[in-house]
């Protein structure tokens, strides 16, 4: 039994020996440099858009025509505004003045229209993007309807102006291990020098979050306000 014992001894004691031969690595530089070997921040690593990114599905009316709508937050009196709707040529783009509450064609009231392609390296969309200019600011109502069915079904809006309101986004931890739970916090900011801006200023009212799963499908969060 002691023989049997015997390889098994002497494997521990070699293991022993090795651990004592190992070294911890320090991690030396001057003082300026110690803020870059520390971990990074959630909070540093926050995506800021000043753009409003709106998914757009067209309803078939019981006239036998397609309809969409929703409501633009525009508090610039100059605003872009993007239809990606894969090229489709029969999407008819109205807008609604929040204070004449006239109903206007899009291209009748912007001030230049054009047709390119957006996105970043490879991952390039065509779009038609309308250019307005001096506009009342206010709710405006968006509508897009097609004559008969519609060439595309689906699409997106995107709202670009210089507001001074932003929306920041992050994840509150880098953990990704699977299993674990991640947590995501988005906020509005603005570029001013200080918070007063927002503080009798409530931009966001509700806020809700689309993940999309490996398996394309999607699921919708609500998210908490913590004040």
């Amino acid at each position: 039994m002691k023989l049997k014992l015997l390889p098994a001894l002497s494997l521990a004691i070699a293991s022993l020996a090795n651990a004592n031969n190992l070294y911890n690595k320090q991690l030396a530089g001057p003082p300026e440099e110690f803020d870059l070997m520390r971990p990074v921040q959630p909070e540093q690593t926050a995506i800021t858009s000043k753009t409003a990114l709106i998914p757009v599905s067209l309803t078939e009316t019981k006239s036998g025509n397609w309809y969409w709508d929703s409501q633009l937050a525009v508090d610039d009196s100059n605003f872009e505004l993007l239809v990606f709707s894969n090229g489709s040529k029969n999407w008819q783009i109205e807008l609604v003045d929040p204070v004449t509450k006239q109903v206007h064609v899009a291209e009748d009231i912007a001030r230049d229209r054009s047709f390119n392609k957006y996105g970043m390296d490879r991952n390039n969309y065509p779009a038609d993007k309308y250019d307005f200019q001096n506009v009342n600011k206010g709710h405006w109502n968006l509508r897009i309807r097609t004559i008969g069915e519609p060439e595309q079904f689906d699409g997106y809006v995107l709202l670009s102006s210089e507001s001074k309101y932003k929306l920041n986004s992050y994840k509150t931890n880098l953990d990704q291990i699977k299993g674990h739970n991640i947590h995501f916090v988005t906020q509005s900011t603005t570029n001013e020098d200080t918070i007063e801006a927002l503080k009798d200023f409530k931009p966001i009212s509700s806020a809700t979050m689309v993940v999309t799963h490996p398996n394309g499908l999607k699921s919708t969060y609500e998210m908490f306000d913590d004040g």
